[in-house]
């Protein structure tokens, strides 16, 4: 419910019924059939959230247990990267954070966490944090590519050399004639 532009929290029976507000310096009081039905502190400024978890579905409740420490503690045991990557994430402390660190650890359900882990560090070596960027990561297998392109780079040096005691160097002379 938004009231002098900030949020306040209903319970979820209330959705779709209409409500009445009453304001006063310190608290914002929501009535339903004359009955107060909800009272938040009063937002100072504009655009504010007042939130009470007890307000939303149970099934909403599961996704708030999951808060941030709990995301940093899957992500570690999911591998040093993922959990690193989770911490710059939800550093913000907001719920949509949250949000993205739990969808960072669903793509460790969808694509192994081994890769994710891999990803997390592709990721972090350019400072890219955003959940999309990880996926793409994932879906494209950019790590990999990477890793395997550093492996080639390193083992070309290698290469030449033992290559070129293998057989002898065959060099031909063309000449040719111009006509005059």
């Amino acid at each position: 419910m938004v009231f002098e532009g900030s949020y306040y929290s209903l319970p979820t029976r209330y959705i779709g019924d209409q409500v009445w507000v009453r304001g006063t310096p310190r608290l914002v009081e929501i009535y339903h059939d004359d009955h107060l039905i909800k009272s938040h502190p009063r937002a100072q400024k504009k655009g504010v959230w007042q939130t009470d978890e007890k307000d939303y579905p149970l099934s909403a409740q599961h996704f708030l247990q999951k808060d941030g420490p709990w995301c940093i503690g899957e992500g570690r045991r999911q591998g040093p990267f993922v959990g690193q990557l989770i911490e710059e994430v939800v550093a913000p402390k907001t719920q949509l954070s949250q949000r993205k660190a739990q969808a960072i650890l669903r793509l460790g359900e969808k694509y192994g966490f081994a890769r994710l882990n891999q990803a997390c560090k592709y990721a972090l070596t350019y400072g890219n944090i955003r959940y999309e960027s990880l996926r793409k990561i994932l879906e494209k297998d950019l790590a990999d590519r990477e890793r395997q392109a550093a492996e080639a780079l390193r083992l070309k040096p290698l290469l030449k050399k033992s290559a070129s005691y293998l057989r002898g160097l065959k060099t031909r002379t063309l000449s040719w004639e111009v006509p005059s």
